[in-house]
């Protein structure tokens, strides 16, 4: 059996959306898992209409602690062999569970995960993430990029047992916990769009200090990797840079060292841009 879990909070008006998406999936043998994160809404009602209907809908209240510990929570809660995760925003393609349960035993993995289509609120969609086949992944391609979203996410449950996600974080930690799960477990790649993904106006914007503070972070608590893996220290240093310049804010020195580490010819002309300030009048013409 698989476990779904959403973490949800305040999203009554979408979160049908998601459990519509899960509860007719192809692959039916299935338990899903609600964990209400403190919502104002009316999210319990909602969910409560589900559960009259199915029986596989179970519903668990917790004071606000954020998406990361919801989804701990969810894991403590759950009875199946296989976990997945799904955004209460978000729509599964109906075929999701039983395409990555097939790659994943054909291949002997303990991770899958998917391609996702994510739609902004000015009707622009974007493929996600920019790979071009199904494949094991080798894990410094897994870590020198954020390719694994939450709700791409289907796992042995062994896995979860000693890699939990990072409670410390608001954003980002899915990659965070892919970072630590992929060091003992093999991923899967299933290159199929299987999830759609729909931007809210109150998501955590990842421009913003928040985005640059989790990047240090990620900096401290893996140095053993930046110092091992440079596509990993150079994928923090560039995704600091960016949301810096986003903010108007200097981005030089994040691409001096990045420089220092690859020294290509696209880094120094960014360093270049960085210095005359280009880069951040291109964010803010792009806004």
């Amino acid at each position: 059996m698989i476990s779904v879990i959403i973490p949800t909070y305040n999203r009554n008006k979408t979160i049908h959306r998601a459990i519509d998406s899960v509860i007719n999936q192809t692959y039916q043998d299935l338990e899903l898992i609600v964990v209400d994160d403190g919502s104002t809404d009316d999210t319990e009602q909602t969910v409560a209409s589900y559960q009259k209907e199915d029986f596989r809908i179970r519903y668990y209240r917790q004071e606000n602690k954020g998406a990361a510990a919801a989804r701990n929570t969810g894991i403590s809660l759950a009875k199946g062999d296989y976990i997945a995760f799904q955004d209460s925003d978000d729509e599964w393609m109906l075929n999701k569970l039983e395409v990555q349960m097939a790659g994943m035993q054909e291949h002997h993995a303990d991770i899958s995960t998917c391609m996702l289509c994510r739609y902004s609120d000015d009707g622009h969609s974007e493929l996600f993430p920019k790979l071009r086949q199904s494949a094991i992944l080798p894990y410094e391609t897994i870590i020198s990029d954020g390719i694994v979203w939450t709700q791409m996410i289907l796992a042995k449950k062994e896995v979860f047992q000693d890699c939990l996600f990072d409670e410390t974080l608001r954003i980002d930690e899915d990659y965070e916990w892919a970072v630590r799960a992929a060091k003992d477990h093999t991923l899967w790649f299933e290159h199929q769009v299987l999830v759609r993904s729909f931007v809210q106006a109150d998501s955590i914007s990842r421009g913003s200090l928040l985005s640059i503070k989790t990047r240090d972070y990620f900096m401290e608590k893996h140095a053993d990797l930046c110092e091992k893996y440079p596509g990993f220290y150079i994928y923090q240093l560039r995704t600091a840079g960016s949301q810096k310049a986003m903010l108007g804010m200097d981005d030089s020195e994040e691409y001096r060292k990045i420089c220092e580490i690859r020294g290509s010819l696209p880094d120094h002309l960014k360093l270049l841009a960085s210095k005359l300030r280009l880069r951040q009048l291109y964010y803010k013409w792009r806004r």
